[in-house]
């Protein structure tokens, strides 16, 4: 009997079964991602709605972002930095270490195993630990600094200085010479235990006969490793040189964690993975991301190509062939109706980002609304803060949204813009509008609006104003601060600007993320709301946000930039949250909000309970400069938005009335804002006698409270660009004082961004009732 041989045909289609579930896979989850960006790269898109082809007007962006030093910018620049160090470090370390274990003594084994765990240690658990090893006050590598070298304390996360780019910290006082992005370099030489293992592998590789050659030549140690082990190594050292340079251009896991998500300070770790993230899935600009993508994998890919056109020149191949090393690294590469309770009430899906002391306050407003209601009930889920934006997108783009959100973030404009959410006239009658317009704070009235539209439902406000320290102060003979003037004599008198001493204590000392709070207090307003243009819109630039942004600069000048950075990072090392007011008077004035009560309420009553006395403090609103504005400031605050898409909005609606007080509810918001240390948005809920109570046993709060109920109190702008438009301030302020940026062209360069965003975010179709003849409403 004859056996005849299967043909290709038969072959391929025998094999089908056994790769197609590798081919769908590879197809749906590698090849159409990778299709798909590319498309998008030349489109805008922002997950909620088809996308339209824009061109290369992504790229043109980047390019734009690039020639005027913008977050691109700086972001390709981080990377460079943390490749160009990172990789090289690893790569020296790695053979160091190989060759060292390579030794044949007692007891190697162990050291190689104790040297190669760090690698398999989580990413999220070593960046836990690193932060820890960096602390600048207490972390064992700031001791060892000094006690080693006598440097001072290092800022490490807190730091944009750059040890291996010395203008960032020549000239510095304190010295700062470590910055975050070297932190980053050393949580990336933990793992490099990898690297280790596979040089192990190719020492052993190596004849023994070449070293006796050499040693018959009378080649000591170092002429041996330079000229036997070194060039012999060089094809594993250009694999984890490529290998290593594509993995570094994609770190992210710890770069998020060591930047909570933004990339501070002052965007030093805003690598482009990192960047890519924010802008796709926080800022919604899918398009943009995608083409940032596209240019960083031609980046990579260029890299590695002059890598590879370089490596005729000194990697030295003993029996493999250059095809054989490309075909092992591109496989290495490669493998890299509303639902009811059981009681007949209809289901309200609440997601909240309250948690520790907070949560319980809120789940008792749930409990009290629950057993109050017999047509609803809530459903709590907590959702971290971080990402929040991400998930809520994702629900409605999916079909399947929470019935209400709560936030704290200036979003209302941005997700009303897209289309996300339901406005109240979907939920409210005419005659509760109306009225609800009347029974709010003007401050909450603006957090709520957006073209003249109300979509959310405030719920409480956050209010910023200065602590002092009375009893501080009086040891100085010092009254708290009523104007500016009086402001700026607290400071040279408790901190005189002398360059050469350390700075352990100030008067008071402003912070970048304030100059939204103080240049309403000059007199300005960031933006322009009925202007029919955008360009017209944006007016952070103006003169008296100038004014507010050059005073706050002469801080940095009287005390030097290097001082200003290291006092603020002594702020990050504080225990956990601690009141920065209460460490051991490191200020005697300081700007914050109306959560910081409970602080001074709690650490009175644990120092009564041990029998010790405590400073006493105060609270006043913002001291205005000659002609600037009074009761004014910044203000944001929690509100409830309801999702397109929402299966039980009838629902939504109720418990929002509930907790806010509206509609005769006013007595349960007294009491919830009561149990939590929070500003009602009426004066309503503010005169029920609860609350009346509160402000007498906590009678700091009362300042607070009266400055909700002004007219001077301003929000981010209700534009669909809020939170760029808000980080880009942050970002130009922290620029002035931590870079030494020069006021007026840095703000002005800040402007410009919001207005070119804004104009491209209202070439879109926007969302509007058509009440409004301008952007927004003021």
């Amino acid at each position: 009997m004859r056996l005849t041989k299967p043909s290709s045909t038969r072959r391929v289609f025998s094999a089908l079964p056994f790769i197609g579930p590798w081919l769908i896979g590879f197809a749906l989850l590698t090849v159409y991602p990778f299709l798909a960006s590319l498309y998008w790269s030349f489109c805008r898109y922002d997950l909620l709605s088809a996308p339209q082809w824009v061109g290369g007007e992504n790229y043109s962006r980047l390019a734009h972002d690039l020639w005027q030093g913008g977050p691109f910018g700086l972001a390709l620049w981080n990377t460079a930095y943390y490749v160009l160090v990172s990789v090289p470090l690893s790569i020296a370390l790695g053979v160091g270490l190989a060759v060292i274990l390579s030794c044949k003594v007692r007891g190697i084994a162990i050291y190689r195993t104790l040297l190669f765990l760090p690698s398999v240690v989580p990413v999220v658990a070593a960046a836990i630990l690193w932060m820890w090893i960096l602390d600048p006050a207490h972390g064992i590598l700031n001791h060892l600094l000094s006690d080693w070298m006598g440097l001072p304390p290092q800022a490490w996360f807190q730091s944009t200085s750059e040890a291996f780019w010395p203008p960032s910290w020549i000239g510095s006082d304190p010295v700062q010479i470590f910055g975050s992005k070297d932190g980053l370099v050393l949580m990336s030489l933990w793992g490099v235990g990898n690297f280790m293992i596979i040089y192990l592998a190719a020492l052993g590789d190596i004849p023994t006969t070449l070293y006796e050659a050499a040693r018959l030549d009378g080649a000591g140690p170092l002429r041996r490793f330079f000229h036997v082990t070194l060039p012999l190594l060089t094809p594993v050292i250009f694999f984890n040189l490529v290998l290593g340079t594509i993995q570094a251009t994609q770190a992210f896991t710890q770069v998020y964690l060591v930047s909570d998500g933004q990339g501070d300070p002052a965007g030093s770790t805003l690598l482009l993975s990192l960047y890519m993230f924010l802008a796709a899935f926080r800022d919604l600009d899918i398009g943009y991301a995608s083409a940032m993508a596209w240019i960083l994998f031609i980046l990579v890919l260029l890299v590695t190509l002059g890598l590879f056109r370089s490596a005729h020149h000194w990697v030295h191949y003993q029996g493999v062939g250059r095809r054989a090393a490309v075909i092992g690294l591109l496989i290495s590469v490669l493998g890299c109706a509303p639902p009811q309770t059981e009681d007949d009430r209809s289901e309200v899906i609440f997601w909240h980002f309250w948690g520790g002391r907070d949560r319980p306050v809120v789940q008792q407003i749930v409990d009290q609304f629950n057993a109050s209601q017999p047509h609803y009930f809530v459903r709590p889920i907590a959702m971290p803060g971080n990402n929040l934006d991400l998930k809520f997108f994702l629900s409605v783009a999916g079909g399947d949204p929470p019935d209400l959100v709560n936030q704290d973030d200036p979003i209302v404009a941005d997700w009303a813009h897209r289309g996300a959410l339901l406005p109240l006239a979907d939920l409210a009658t005419p005659e509760e509008l109306v009225e609800l317009r009347s029974w709010l704070f003007p401050a909450a009235l603006r957090l709520a609006s957006y073209q003249g539209c109300l979509y959310a439902m405030p719920n409480g406000l956050d209010i910023r104003a200065l602590y002092y320290n009375k009893t501080l102060l009086e040891e100085y003979g010092l009254s708290p601060p009523g104007t500016l003037a009086d402001l700026d004599a607290i400071a040279v008198t408790i901190a005189p600007p002398q360059k050469s001493q350390r700075l352990d204590q100030v008067g008071y000392l402003p912070d970048p993320r304030r100059l939204w709070a103080w240049g309403p207090v000059f007199g300005g307003k960031f933006a322009n709301l009925t202007a029919s243009h955008p360009e017209a819109t944006i007016t952070a630039d103006q003169p008296a946000i100038l004014r507010a942004l050059e005073w706050m600069a002469s801080y940095r000048d009287h005390y030097g930039t290097g001082r200003v950075t290291a006092f603020r990072s002594g702020d990050q090392a504080l225990t956990g949250t601690l009141f920065p007011l209460l460490a051991n008077r490191r200020y005697a004035v300081i700007m914050d909000g109306q959560w910081r009560v409970r602080d001074i309420f709690e650490a009175r009553q644990l120092a009564a309970s041990n029998g010790r006395l405590i400073d006493e403090y105060g609270v006043v609103p913002l001291p205005p400069p000659p002609g600037g504005c009074h009761q004014a400031g910044w203000v944001n605050g929690n509100f409830f938005v309801v999702p397109r898409g929402a299966h039980n909005p009838d629902g939504a609606w109720e418990f929002m009335k509930f907790w806010s007080g509206f509609g005769g509810n006013e007595a349960e918001a007294a009491r919830a804002c009561a149990a939590g240390g929070w500003i009602p948005v009426s004066q309503s809920v503010v005169d029920q006698p609860l609350y009346q109570a509160y402000l007498k046993r906590v009678p700091l709060m009362d300042t607070f409270v009266k400055l909700a109920g002004s007219d001077k109190q301003l929000p981010t702008p209700a534009l669909p660009v809020a939170p760029f438009f808000y980080r880009e301030v942050v970002g130009a302020a922290q620029d002035v004082m931590y870079r030494g940026a020069e006021p007026e062209s840095r703000l002005h360069q800040a402007a410009d961004r919001v207005r070119k965003q804004l104009q491209r975010t209202m070439g879109e179709t926007p969302v509007s009732d058509g009440s409004s003849p301008g952007i927004g409403s003021d």
